[in-house]
């Protein structure tokens, strides 16, 4: 290998001449060299520029990428190419390999294209990898893997090792695009991001293969304080969850993007960003972390309870009131022990609420809490309960920020402390969040303190969510009215715990498309139309399985059984649920069948009156109203 002609070889502008058919005499190194499924092989090819064009190996070129001829790194001296407009993507049907250019096995580094002839080689240095039990390793950087593909490729470099990620400086010339630039239409990028949060590795089921697969996500901020979701899934997972980490600053290229799922980000970004097998990823080691900040959407406490019973997570600013002792609890399902402690916090609104803290934030963040007085307390990624009332709690997302200097509005709050917050709370002047507002939990058993339920003519008032954002969810006590008997109450699902799918009778067996797999026999689960009232209207609702089975008293598999004896006892069954009272949890949100929009009103929990409860809780209400 030659090292000093490849900086010449590559030709200037060779992308764009390309795409303007000027294909005599160009020149462009290999990289992402891929067999496709038609035994063709594509690959990536990149000027002198770093401007790289999509391209497809025609004619002989794919035989002798066969053979080896044609490798990554290879230099292509291309003499006949056509640039399809419409697929985005370069045929190259003649060309030839630049000798002497392409890697074999030596240890002489290649210099990457863009290196002038008398710059300074980066010197490579010893790395820390932290494993994911979080045990240091050292792992030296090779040649090989310092020539590894990254936003500035070099040619003839060797692909990313799987356990080290390269680091570059930020002094060396590359384009970056903002977060805010980015979209799926264009994957041709480099972002500079600093990870400010990463979740634990998780390993789940997928529904189609059934298999167990690990994915981890984190959360990245670049220079303009705009965050991003990043996630990685199978192998990339298991390379990149050891190496990056929270706080370091990185380059990635070539990731993909796709539009943000409200459910699982919070970032307030249009997209977010898959890592791949084609993502590189680069440590810049000279970065100041400093200036990449994540911009804050702070609700004030008096707004939280609008977020109850929402899949969303928000950012709270307020200054640390209590902070107290740590605790544990054991979870039910696994009887693994949790660490939590809780704090209180005050903003400008004269409200407090209780924040609970999970797990290293409530031993390690508590425990400096509890030597400050009075601080300050930014928090992002909390999760909103009804918790008395209202409180808010840290998830794996969360992160604090104990008296945050750049943040603007923090200045603001230590003043009005120091003004006349303090005093509110020296005499006591302050309200808890949650006052005067009930819990979900305890309301759906019948017992909501001095609370007033929603009615059902308050959903015909508010404006219903479309399909694709989040329902809103409304606590009703109301009265079954009518359950039509002549329709299809139930489905047939598959008889796997935890698989509701449906399943299709195939040859005398079932099929289930989620499992993939032939069953004998399969489990009916309810899903029924019913009609209910409340004093101020009435309405039609979708109510499933559980739900079904404990207004109807019976399984689905046991009704079916009533209503083959066909002797009246299937009616008569149904007839008894009618005309009961029950505590109700909606989903609410617009669904369009045949180009018509319609509300649908799902029951998601539902539990009989308890009367007795019921009866303090109207007495409470009547005292409110008369004093």
């Amino acid at each position: 290998l030659r090292s000093d002609v490849q900086a010449d070889m590559a030709s200037a502008g060779g992308a764009a001449r390309l795409k303007n058919g000027d294909d005599e005499g160009v020149r462009m190194c290999v990289r992402d060299l891929k067999r496709a499924d038609s035994g063709k092989y594509r690959c990536v090819l990149v000027d002198e520029d770093q401007e790289e064009i999509r391209a497809g190996l025609g004619g002989d070129l794919s035989k002798r990428a066969e053979t080896g001829e044609i490798c990554e790194g290879s230099l292509l001296h291309i003499k006949a190419a056509q640039y399809h407009v419409d697929r985005n993507i370069c045929v190259v049907s003649a060309g030839e390999v630049v000798p002497n250019v392409k890697q074999e096995n030596t240890q002489v580094k290649p210099e990457p294209f863009d290196k002038p002839k008398d710059a300074t080689p980066v010197k490579e240095e010893p790395m820390q990898v932290k494993t994911e039990q979080s045990t240091p390793v050292k792992a030296e950087v090779s040649p090989a893997s310092a020539a590894a593909k990254s936003g500035k490729e070099y040619a003839g470099g060797s692909p990313q090792q799987k356990d080290t990620i390269v680091k570059v400086g930020s002094s060396m010339s590359r384009r970056v695009q903002p977060l805010q630039a980015l979209n799926p239409y264009n994957n041709q990028w480099t972002v500079k991001v600093r990870v400010v949060s990463k979740e634990p590795m998780r390993h789940i089921v997928t529904k189609k293969e059934q298999v167990e697969v690990p994915v981890f996500s984190m959360e990245a901020v670049d220079e303009d304080g705009t965050a991003i979701r990043i996630t990685a899934w199978r192998d990339v997972a298991e390379k990149y969850y050891p190496l990056m980490e929270v706080d370091k600053v990185y380059y990635i290229s070539r990731g993909a993007l796709k539009a943000a799922d409200r459910r699982y980000s919070n970032t307030g970004n249009l997209y977010e960003m898959t890592l791949n097998s084609t993502a590189t990823v680069e440590e810049c080691i000279d970065a100041d972390a400093s200036k990449m900040q994540k911009a804050y959407h702070f609700i004030p406490i008096d707004k939280l309870s609008a977020y109850n019973g929402l899949r969303t997570v928000v950012d709270v600013l307020g200054i640390v009131t209590t902070v107290g002792p740590v605790g544990s609890i054991k979870r039910k399902s696994t009887m693994e022990e949790l660490i939590r402690r809780d704090v209180t916090l005050l903003d400008r609104t004269g409200k407090t609420i209780n924040l609970t803290l999970w797990g290293e934030l409530a031993t390690h963040e508590g425990a400096m809490l509890e030597k400050l007085e009075y601080p300050l307390l930014a928090v992002s990624g909390v999760r909103v309960s009804d918790y008395n009332g209202v409180s808010i709690s840290t998830i794996t997302k969360t992160t604090l920020q104990i008296n945050p200097v750049e943040e603007p509005h923090a200045e603001e709050l230590k003043q009005w402390f120091a003004d006349e917050g303090k005093t509110l709370l020296v005499e006591g002047r302050t309200t808890e969040a949650g006052e005067g507002l009930s819990s979900r939990r305890a309301s759906l058993s019948g017992a909501a303190g001095n609370a007033e339920y929603e009615t059902l003519s308050d959903l015909g008032l508010e404006e219903t969510p479309a399909s694709k954002e989040k329902p809103h969810y409304h606590t009703i006590k109301l009265t079954v009215a009518a359950i039509k008997p002549d329709q299809p109450m139930w489905y047939l699902a598959c008889p796997e715990p935890g698989v509701n799918n449906k399943v299709v009778e195939d040859n005398g067996r079932y099929w289930c498309e989620a499992t993939q797999k032939h069953y004998d026999n399969f489990n009916r689960r309810y899903v029924v139309s019913m009609k209910a009232l409340d004093s101020t209207g009435d309405g039609w609702l979708s109510v499933f399985d559980q739900q079904a089975t404990e207004i109807l008293g019976v399984t689905a598999d046991e009704l079916a059984q009533l209503r083959d004896k066909a002797d009246g006892s299937y009616e008569r069954k149904i007839k008894q649920a009618c005309w009961k009272e029950y505590v109700v949890r909606l989903s609410v949100r617009t669904d369009e069948y045949q180009d018509i929009l319609r509300k649908r009103c799902m029951v998601t929990r539902c539990t009989p009156v308890d009367f007795q409860a019921e009866s303090k809780r109207l007495l409470g209400l009547i005292q409110k109203f008369t004093t």
